[in-house]
């Protein structure tokens, strides 16, 4: 699927007010005096207006929303039904079944159906079993 929508810039927080985690993306291009070209000004804890001023500039930009792709395998079930002969009077079935295994993008940061970055992305499960019948 395409899509276009926020990416890690819009969701990372004025500087100086993290209430959460910086994504690692951010921490990646962050500015440093040798490397000139990076998407994030400097990371501070505290009030830097220059820092707050960057911020604003690309929060209120296009530099904060992104076209990106994302294909993810949301369900999956395979079962095996035990033939009937098996054991005398009983029947049984072996299944797998699994959710969220698989998620391919090109979006940095959060999850792609979600957009932000304070959102747990759904949670991967996997269910085996053996169903008998008497």
């Amino acid at each position: 699927m395409d899509k276009t929508g926020y990416n890690y810039l819009f969701t990372t927080g004025q500087p100086g007010t993290y209430v959460m985690n910086v994504p690692k993306e951010a921490v990646k291009n962050v500015w440093e005096s040798r490397k000139e070209n990076a998407t994030m000004q400097i990371l501070t804890a505290g009030a830097n207006q220059e820092a707050v001023n960057a911020w604003n500039t690309i929060y209120r930009s296009n530099a904060a929303i992104s076209d990106y792709y994302f294909a993810r395998l949301k369900n999956i079930a395979v079962s095996y039904q035990v033939p009937d002969g098996w054991m005398k009077g009983i029947s049984g079935r072996f299944y797998i079944q699994a959710q969220n295994l698989l998620t391919l993008t090109n979006l940095e940061g959060a999850d792609p159906e979600i957009e932000i970055m304070q959102n747990l992305p759904p949670l991967k499960t996997i269910n085996l079993g053996f169903q008998l019948t008497f």
